[in-house]
């Protein structure tokens, strides 16, 4: 650091520290909390006091006790339920990571197509009491096989009237990856079909 300039430290971990001057680094943290995360967990309103336990047996953190989530994080593990999904895909879209899994709680299986291309693990335990321990399997499997799966393709047939009223249900299956084709949008017009 140079001299004369005085940084104040702004992560208010440690009192030995309260002015910057870039040791603490060495302690293994530093100043911008985002910039420490290690390993990130994403989790829809339900799954929040399951995704906070395991975050503390993994050291992680947990995107909805952060102030911001961070941008790049080394692993991202996004648990859902199928509920909310819209809003954790908006949330993880702009996180870079360089390993990242998706944990299915009881849900169908027809939610890993909203992340196309992750790797996708399904939980469903017998009851509450297993949860934690096929959770726990789930994210300490070594590798999992990528999500190959082609998401279903929708045709939808409807009547000219009845078109105004698709336009939610197709953005909403769009959102989640799904192609759908519907005759307004997915044919040129004067194109050969």
């Amino acid at each position: 650091m140079a001299v004369g300039v005085v940084k104040r430290c702004i992560c208010g971990r440690s009192a030995r520290f309260p002015i910057c001057d870039g040791q603490h680094v060495a302690d293994g943290w530093r100043c911008d909390a985002r910039a420490a995360v290690d390993t990130l967990i994403v989790a829809t309103a339900h799954l929040r006091s399951v995704a906070e336990r395991l975050a503390h047996a993994l050291g992680a953190a947990v995107s909805h006790q952060l102030p911001a989530s961070p941008t790049q994080v080394r692993r991202l593990l996004v648990l859902v339920d199928g509920h909310d999904l819209d809003a954790v895909i908006a949330q993880i879209a702009p996180i870079k990571a360089e390993a990242r899994k998706v944990i299915v709680v009881d849900a169908p299986a027809s939610v890993a197509p909203a992340f196309s291309g992750w790797p996708v693990a399904i939980v469903k335990p017998a009851s509450a009491v297993e949860l934690w321990g096929a959770l726990r399997a789930a994210v300490d499997a070594a590798a999992l096989t990528p999500n190959v799966q082609t998401p279903p393709r929708v045709f939808l047939s409807h009547a000219a009237a009845d078109e105004d009223r698709l336009d939610a249900p197709i953005a909403a299956l769009r959102r989640r990856g799904v192609p759908v084709f519907v005759c307004a949008d997915s044919i040129s017009t004067g194109e050969r079909w």
